[in-house]
């Protein structure tokens, strides 16, 4: 449901965008949710972090909780375009920042509801998973994979504006069970293809 409530979201901004051209945060689908995928039921009290994500558990020996916001602000289909906070509020409120210093920099804002910023490069390797791309897609960012064009030369930068590619290694361990931080760096198509390789995939979940 939540899936369709946002593809039809999109649908109405998308064509709400020909109406106007200077387009501000309020004429792109914004959703605010709690995240548990982000910081799962934790509890930190000098032990192992006991971490749960689907029917996976890991434990690591943490000095403090991974991540402190539990909230996501986001623009549907632009996943550069998102913010974490401790609160939905505080959350948006990172958001409505991080757009205006988007636009004061002049930066090209994609159509509202399309929003993709992917370049248009070849995607015959992507192609040979489509269910496997739209699994991970919305396990790992949250985006609609039927909405987005990602190209054989898209990587993991792609699809955020943080400093290191960190995070989504960790939730790729946890969604997949496939340490890829040695190729993290390079095409998204290769980490699908190591999930493919180490049978990590099976099939939509």
């Amino acid at each position: 449901m939540a899936q369709l409530a946002d593809s039809l979201l999109a649908a109405w901004k998308f064509l709400r965008s020909f109406v106007t051209r200077n387009w501000n945060l309020e004429d792109y689908p914004v959703r605010v949710e709690y995240f548990p995928d982000v910081l799962r039921r934790s509890v930190f009290d000098g032990h192992p972090l006991r971490m749960e994500y689907d029917s996976n558990v890991v434990e690591r020996h943490v000095s403090c909780p991974p991540w402190s916001g539990t909230w996501f602000a986001h623009v549907i289909n632009w996943p550069e375009m998102s913010r974490f906070g401790d609160s939905g509020g505080e959350a948006l409120a990172s958001l409505r920042t991080d757009f205006a210093e988007w636009k004061a920099a002049d930066e090209r804002l994609p159509r509202p509801g399309i929003c993709s910023m992917i370049p248009e490069a070849p995607a015959l390797r992507i192609a040979e998973h489509p269910d496997l791309a739209a699994d991970f897609l919305r396990r790992i960012f949250n985006l609609d994979y039927g909405l987005a064009w990602v190209s054989d030369e898209a990587d993991l930068r792609c699809f955020h504006r943080e400093t290191t590619n960190d995070r989504y290694v960790e939730k790729i361990v946890l969604a997949y069970g496939v340490d890829v931080s040695d190729i993290a760096d390079g095409p998204v198509v290769a980490i699908f293809e190591r999930i493919v390789a180490l049978g990590a995939w099976s099939g939509p979940r």
